[in-house]
C-alpha cells in the first residue's frame, strides 16, 4: 500500500505535483563523460552495392496508349477480378471510361463472360443436401407441426 492510498495525499516534502521544475535546478548540469574504453570506428555500409537497382520503368499513360493495348491491359486485370476502384487507380481513367474499356475488350473477344453473368452461387453438393436432411428431422422432432416452415426455408437456402 502506497502512502498516497493510505493517507489520501503525496507528503509535501517529497514531490509537488503540481509545479514544475524551475529553470535555475538544470543550470549546472553539465554531461558526464564516460571513461574507461575507446569508442570502436563503424565502418560504413555501402547500400548500393549491397541493395538490388532498380529497373528503369518507362512511365506510359494509358490514354497514349492504342486501343487495342489498353484492350488487353483491362481484361488481364478484369479475369484477376480486380474491382472497379482498383483498375481506375491503376489506369488513371474514371469509371466511365473504363467500363467503355471493359465493353470494348469483349467486343473484341477478349473477356468471354462478364462478372455479372457469371454463376452467382454453385450448385448445392450432396453432402449439403444430406446434412439438411439430418437438420430437417432433428427440428420435426424437437418442434412437432411447427418445424414446415422451418424446414421449407432451410430446403430453399441450400437448394
Amino acid at each position: 500500500m502506497t502512502y498516497e492510498q493510505k493517507y489520501g495525499r503525496l507528503p509535501d516534502g517529497l514531490a509537488d505535483l503540481e509545479t514544475p521544475p524551475e529553470d535555475w535546478q538544470f543550470e549546472n548540469a553539465k554531461p558526464v563523460k564516460i571513461t574507461g574504453r575507446k569508442p570502436l570506428e563503424v565502418p560504413k555500409l555501402n547500400l548500393a552495392a549491397i541493395l538490388p537497382k532498380p529497373k528503369e520503368a518507362i512511365e506510359v499513360k494509358f490514354q497514349e496508349l492504342d486501343l487495342d493495348k489498353q484492350a488487353k491491359m483491362v481484361d488481364e486485370e478484369y479475369n484477376k477480378d480486380v474491382s472497379i476502384n482498383g483498375m481506375c487507380k491503376k489506369f488513371g481513367i474514371g469509371p466511365g471510361p473504363l467500363y467503355k474499356h471493359i465493353h470494348a475488350a469483349k467486343d473484341a473477344g477478349f473477356i468471354p463472360i462478364m462478372r455479372s453473368e457469371r454463376k452467382a452461387t454453385p450448385e448445392p453438393q450432396v453432402g449439403v443436401l444430406e446434412r439438411a436432411s439430418v437438420i430437417a428431422t432433428d427440428l420435426t422432432e424437437l418442434l412437432g407441426d411447427e418445424a414446415g416452415d422451418l424446414i421449407n426455408s432451410l430446403y430453399v437456402r441450400v437448394s
